[in-house]
């Protein structure tokens, strides 16, 4: 009888653990499911989350914007980009949006890192090309990311000259005047518009020893150039072109050239310079020392000036204007070794 009871009670307690087993395992699979429903979010929550993204980067990209506009982007909104970026880098606009804020606040690298993350995002972007060459070009010195750039760029869009020109400056840069060649007659088949090229490649001529060719170029150059909007540029290909053709030994074509140009620039010190060289050559000693003097007044401080101004004096035999010269040059440096030089020939004419 004994035995029976503990046998039912035994029976009991194994029924008993059992039950008490199948309670625990089913509230460890109800936590177990409740857990993976929540590391599964459902397409609803999903769609609200990128709603909720987006409504933020909108957000971010007014604010920008208006800050850009009033120029006072604040730190705090730089932050808060660099934030968003950095929580979103599948996202082409926030890294887009992140580089730009980077570029404000002239942190070239990290801009130029955000945007190559763009670029490989959405490849298909001509214009953030262009400015990552730009960037990379003008303010990291990285040429060959430049290139890199630009020759994507070129890819994008076969209509635009510009990035063979950007090519052809760092190809002249890099001392590769080849390739510098190739891209600058790229960009005009282009374009055959173009000034800038065209003075470019002149230069190039000229750098081959192929005068008649540079010259060609130049013409075409100055041609392309003469609105008012390029006044400045048209005035650099005249004092350019003259100066190569009175290094070519012929000054009586580089003077009207020199003479083109607008008064603003005729009283650069560099181009006056250039103009009493082409009376000089032209066997005209006191147009020489008339302009060397201009050198002088443009700029007091130039010695080199001082001391032409009355060497081409002394050559023309005014000698008055070379004895006010020369006290320019002494006042200038008193211990010029060029000073009693200068006396011993005046006072010997």
């Amino acid at each position: 009888m004994e035995i029976m009871m503990a046998e039912d009670s035994n029976k009991k307690t194994v029924i008993a653990a059992v039950v008490i087993f199948i309670a625990v395992l089913a509230m460890f699979l109800g936590v177990y499911v409740a857990l993976l429903d929540e590391g599964e979010p459902t397409a609803e929550d999903i769609a609200a989350e990128q709603v909720e993204a987006e409504t933020e980067l909108e957000r971010l990209q007014n604010s920008f914007s208006l800050a850009m506009d009033n120029r006072r982007p604040a730190p705090e909104l730089i932050d808060e980009i660099k934030v968003y970026a950095e929580a979103h880098p599948e996202s082409v606009y926030a890294e887009l949006l992140y580089a730009q804020s980077q570029l404000y606040v002239r942190n070239y690298q990290v801009a130029y890192d955000a945007f190559e993350r763009a670029l490989v995002l959405d490849p298909n972007q001509y214009q953030t090309e262009m400015l990552t060459g730009t960037i990379a070009y003008d303010h990291l010195k990285n040429f060959d990311g430049a290139v890199k750039h630009f020759e994507l760029a070129a890819a994008l869009n076969d209509k635009d000259p510009q990035p063979w020109l950007y090519i052809a400056q760092i190809k002249a840069k890099q001392d590769k005047p080849e390739e510098a060649f190739e891209s600058l007659t790229k960009a005009i088949e282009i374009d055959r518009n173009l000034p800038q090229a065209h003075a470019s490649l002149a230069e190039l001529y000229q750098q081959r020893g192929m005068f008649d060719a540079a010259g060609r170029e130049y013409e075409l150059a100055l041609e392309q150039s003469k609105s008012s909007k390029q006044q400045r540029q048209h005035a650099v290909y005249l004092f350019k072109y003259a100066k190569m053709l009175a290094g070519e030994g012929k000054p009586e074509e580089a003077l009207p050239l020199l003479a083109d140009m607008p008064l603003t620039a005729r009283t650069q010190p560099e181009v006056l310079v250039e103009i009493g060289e082409v009376w000089d050559a032209l066997g005209e000693p006191s147009q020489a020392a008339k302009y060397f003097s201009q050198v002088l007044r443009a700029d007091p401080a130039n010695e080199k000036a001082a001391e032409l101004t009355v060497k081409y004096y002394i050559i023309a035999g005014d000698k008055v204007a070379a004895a006010e010269a020369m006290n320019d040059l002494r006042m200038l440096n008193p211990g010029s070794e060029k000073l009693q030089g200068f006396a011993d020939e005046i006072a010997g004419m």
